[in-house]
């Protein structure tokens, strides 16, 4: 019995434990690509508002009729403009990249992970049906000689179990 205690344990081990922290780690590398994905779109959108924001200082200076005492401001925020263009530019294809796999990534996941968890469910559950099952023979086999063994002490049963009706 302790035999097969031991080797349900490290089927259990093989079969269960090791298959589900495997797919939690799968969970753990999803989440962490969703937060690096949040962090690339964060960034993206404050760039594009520090854009807009820029874009609206132009304006102003545009509508003010006193561009030539202005000239270094409107230079600098030109130079400043055309510098955060191209960061936004870089920043959404790496954001459009970043969610490309990403949604790659939650999709395989969806798919994979489904099939994964179900096959390792069912192995498992396989493993310790016949598991208790021999358990129930082996128990059942010494009953007999344990109720020859100290009949005055025990109350187990010798015959067959009756069957209790409830009415």
């Amino acid at each position: 019995l302790s035999k097969s205690v031991r080797n349900n344990v490290s089927k259990s081990v093989r079969y269960f434990d090791n298959p589900v922290e495997d797919l939690v780690m799968d969970v753990v590398s999803l989440k962490a690509a969703l937060a690096k994905r949040k962090a690339v779109v964060y960034n993206y959108t404050k760039l594009t508002q520090q854009g807009r924001y820029l874009n609206e200082q132009i304006d102003k200076m545009k509508q003010s009729n006193n561009m030539a005492a202005q000239q270094d401001k409107y230079y600098k925020l030109e130079n400043d403009l055309r510098q955060c263009d191209l960061k936004i530019e870089e920043n959404r294809n790496h954001s459009q990249l970043v969610s490309s796999r990403l949604e790659r990534d939650i999709e395989r996941f969806r798919v994979e992970w489904h099939e994964r968890m179900r096959s390792c469910l069912e192995i498992y559950h396989k493993s310790q049906v016949k598991f208790l099952q021999n358990q129930a023979n082996d128990f059942s086999s010494l009953l007999p000689s344990l109720a020859t063994l100290d009949s005055k002490r025990s109350n187990l049963p010798t015959g067959p179990a009756e069957v209790e009706r409830l009415e």
